[in-house]
């Protein structure tokens, strides 16, 4: 993992530190992912990635695996399509995971080293709700914390190539500094806090800040992406906005589209505050954040990380957001969805 800003010739700021955490642990998901894809393109035994189920080695092994050869455990239903195919995706993708986070581990070591801190790991084990409370006793005690979280779908991302399938989620608390927040894709990795906002330049995989005079393209008009679950208003909607996107992952789209691209405005389905650092990273760079039919509250970058913190500490949910390159679109959009569920409840 790369250090950006780190403590070497001196000791840095809590807030550099937590921001070059940041930084660090998305460019370090970012190439494990692209890693890990590259790594699926070549034949796993070629390329020693034993962690990867090797396909079958000559043509009669290929046509056994085709046929009824394969014989299922008693009381197991066979994998659906080419018989082993699901069992194969399945552990590929448990396997990628536990690469990132291997390779994030690895780096936060390098960097507790070198920082004298010890940084907790949050994400690689257990459920959510005891990921919560280890993040929030950490927070609690005053010691450094670095939470992970993957939201999506790994293996959509794997197997069909889709960028916009799978996000990282990232939180990284330092005592004395202002709550960080990244989110990481196989495309884009961008980090925030209250007061700056990077992002990361690829193919030369170098962070740049946000200012004014960042530029940024104009919004296409009639374009809009939407959680899955919202194609009920579609009816709705479609009057107003002709190009719909309905996705699984909204903070991996909202990343790409709205952050990275010129989509206008998305609607976020949130969730756990580990898998929502979509909302601080879209405010601070400089997206109108609104959380759904809340009578105009927007969320600039220091409202969005005490609505994380809050829900860090008390346990709570992150309410449904609107997210838009300006106010009025955010609100046009509340607007809409509130005159929609009247007509389609």
């Amino acid at each position: 993992m790369k250090q950006h800003g780190g403590p070497a010739g001196g000791a840095q700021p809590p807030l550099h530190v937590s921001s070059a955490i940041a930084r660090s642990v998305a460019e370090t998901a970012v190439d494990s992912i692209n890693g890990i894809r590259t790594r699926l393109s070549r034949d796993p035994d070629v390329n020693d990635a034993q962690h990867l189920v090797p396909g079958p080695r000559t043509n009669e092994e290929q046509v056994a695996l085709l046929h009824d050869e394969y014989t299922p455990d008693p009381g197991h239903r066979p994998p659906a399509g080419v018989p082993g195919a699901t069992e194969f995706w399945e552990s590929t993708a448990r396997a990628a995971r536990e690469q990132v986070f291997t390779d994030i581990r690895a780096g936060l070591t390098a960097f507790s080293a070198s920082a004298a801190m010890d940084i907790e790991l949050v994400g690689a084990k257990g459920d959510t709700d005891d990921q919560i409370a280890l993040v929030r006793q950490c927070v609690l005690d005053d010691r450094p914390v670095v939470s992970v979280s993957f939201t999506g779908s790994l293996s959509d991302l794997l197997i069909a190539g889709n960028h916009r399938a799978m996000s990282l989620s990232i939180l990284v608390k330092v005592p004395g500094a202002q709550l960080t927040a990244a989110v990481a894709t196989a495309q884009s990795g961008l980090t925030a806090d209250c007061s700056s906002a990077y992002r990361l330049r690829l193919p030369e995989g170098e962070w740049e800040e946000l200012s004014e005079d960042t530029s940024r393209q104009p919004a296409g008009q009639g374009y809009i992406v939407l959680p899955r679950r919202m194609r009920r208003f579609e009816s709705v909607l479609e009057e107003y906005y002709p190009h719909i996107e309905y996705v699984h992952d909204t903070c991996s789209a909202i990343t790409e589209a709205l952050l990275s691209h010129n989509v206008p405005v998305a609607m976020h389905y949130s969730g756990t505050v580990l898998d929502s650092a979509i909302v601080l990273v879209a405010a601070a760079h400089g997206l109108a954040v609104r959380p759904l039919a809340d009578g105009g509250r927007m969320l600039p970058p220091w409202k969005g990380s005490q609505l994380l913190m809050n829900a860090l500490k008390e346990g709570a949910d992150i309410p449904d957001l609107i997210v838009a390159r300006d106010e009025m679109t955010a609100k046009t959009l509340d607007q809409r969805l509130v005159r929609g569920r009247r007509v389609r409840p």
